[in-house]
């Protein structure tokens, strides 16, 4: 009898430890574990910041809701100061050690490019890579899902959009790396197909952020435009350096340089810069995700600031919230990945966005924004 219940215990023992070996990793009976590392620290420092308060309102929201099957949402950040290296480092510590269910809001062209083998071998989807470049794009990698516009699309809404104001010698600055080598190739590719070429381009070390040599470089240039591959510090030296010299022309940035910070450094030199958007608009866009992301915003964020990073958070967390639903109750990494590419626009709040099993690409919506006085965003 004694034996027979050792046996018993053992097999007990036996299976509860196959049943935790087999258990997915980050799911939990009480919650679901993501991941993310971003530059807490550095130059996308208010960015990050901005971004995150979107992403913990979406999960705050499902939480109070009673989160998704019974589950509630986390997210563990680890800061990289957008060092690629930190970066996988962190996420090889996020899958390892922490062993998070997946990814959210990774920053960085280069940062998302060293993660890439990783995530593939691994299995763990990586929700909204904060990059437009086309390498997370043209070389699909079935466990990287993107919500933003690509650069090359923000790049021919611009170019288009200043052609037809009739201005054809156009400079780009551009921060030297992958980041900004993307956005140059976007942008010589769009004006190639204007049968143009960039008139003149500049960069800047993205360790140093010094624009000094870029400003004189562009300044001789005489170009009627500069488009800004770039971040919004070096960005708003830029534009103050151009000024500076009694240089006024047209700026126009992609979507990295944030509005809210540009206009805080530059005040009202800022006014007139047109910034290109891959999301709706924060304040006063009419879909179903803008009203959402208000309301949860003044509940779990009060007082903080509706901004074009927050809502791309936000859009980040109802993508993972409505992928989890819709993968049901025993959901795995593979029924996840499964359940985002079998859904279409209606799931997504109203805003563009779909997968296919051969292409994650998500969205190419843009939009414009320009910089008016107090701040204030206009079209």
């Amino acid at each position: 009898m004694l034996l027979q219940r050792y046996a018993l215990l053992v097999l007990t023992l036996a299976l509860g430890l196959a049943a935790t070996v087999r258990a997915e990793p980050g799911v939990e009976s009480a919650r679901v574990l993501f991941g993310q590392s971003a530059g807490v620290t550095g130059p996308y420092a208010r960015v990050v910041e901005e971004y995150n308060q979107g992403l913990q309102a979406a999960f705050q929201m499902i939480n109070d809701q009673g989160g998704v099957n019974g589950r509630r949402l986390e997210l563990k950040t680890l800061d990289d100061a957008s060092l690629p290296d930190k970066t996988l480092g962190n996420v090889t510590t996020l899958i390892q050690k922490e062993q998070v269910f997946g990814l959210a809001g990774v920053f960085g062209t280069a940062n998302n490019q060293q993660i890439a083998d990783l995530i593939f071998k691994e299995k763990v989807p990586s929700i909204a890579p904060y990059t437009g470049s086309d390498v997370t794009r043209i070389y699909h990698n079935p466990m990287q899902f993107n919500i933003r516009a690509s650069y090359r699309d923000e790049s021919e809404r611009i170019v288009r959009q200043l052609v037809s104001l009739g201005i054809k010698r156009i400079g780009v600055l551009y921060q030297d790396d992958s980041y900004g080598e993307a956005g140059l190739e976007g942008i010589e590719r769009a004006m190639r197909k204007n049968n143009l070429d960039v008139a003149a381009s500049a960069k800047y070390d993205r360790t140093k952020l010094d624009v000094t040599a870029a400003v004189k470089q562009l300044a001789d240039a005489k170009v009627g435009a500069v488009i800004l591959v770039a971040v919004s510090k070096p960005a708003a030296d830029f534009i103050h350096g151009m000024k500076q010299r009694g240089i006024n022309i047209q700026y126009f940035a992609l979507s990295p340089v944030d509005a809210s910070e540009l206009y805080a450094l530059l005040k009202e030199e800022a006014v007139g810069v047109a910034i290109s958007q891959v999301m709706p608009n924060p304040i006063t866009g009419t879909e179903q995700v803008v009203g959402d992301f208000q309301r949860a915003m003044r509940k779990y964020a009060a007082g903080k600031p509706l901004t074009y990073p927050g809502i791309e958070g936000f859009m980040t967390g109802w993508v993972i919230i409505e992928g989890l639903k819709k993968a049901g109750s025993n959901v795995t990494r593979k029924t996840f990945v499964e359940a985002l590419e079998s859904m279409d626009d209606k799931y997504f709040g109203g805003f563009p966005l779909r997968y296919l099993p051969s292409n994650h690409r998500g969205s190419t919506f843009v939009d414009f924004v320009v910089i008016s006085k107090g701040g204030r965003l206009g079209r």
